[in-house]
């Protein structure tokens, strides 16, 4: 059986050639890329680690003024109630010494 110029055409279209493999990345070429892509990982996820902890600085401080602000704001609430107690009972003393009542 000899080959004609057909079966060479066919050929060609489904192999590769020599010069057609001249094209592709080696297994070299893959692990150089290889070694690349991970180290490109690797100084992503250190920056983002880096941004995710400024980011968590900065919202542990905004909570921590805002958590400042309720204490302050229940310290005065309790000031508040203590001093509104003790004008109650004060006026109550003063209505028994008048005999007034209250309504």
């Amino acid at each position: 059986m000899v080959l004609t110029t057909a079966d060479k055409k066919w050929f060609d279209s489904r192999f590769a050639t020599k010069d057609d493999l001249k094209n592709f990345a080696t297994k070299e070429d893959l692990q150089v890329s290889n070694i690349s892509l991970r180290s490109e990982i690797d100084e992503t996820k250190r920056e983002l680690k880096d941004e995710i902890n400024s980011k968590h600085d900065e919202v542990m401080t905004v909570l921590d003024s805002i958590l400042k602000e309720v204490v302050a704001g229940r310290e005065h609430d309790l000031v508040i109630n203590h001093q509104q107690g003790e004008q109650n009972r004060r006026l109550d003393r003063l209505e028994n010494v008048v005999g007034v009542t209250a309504q």
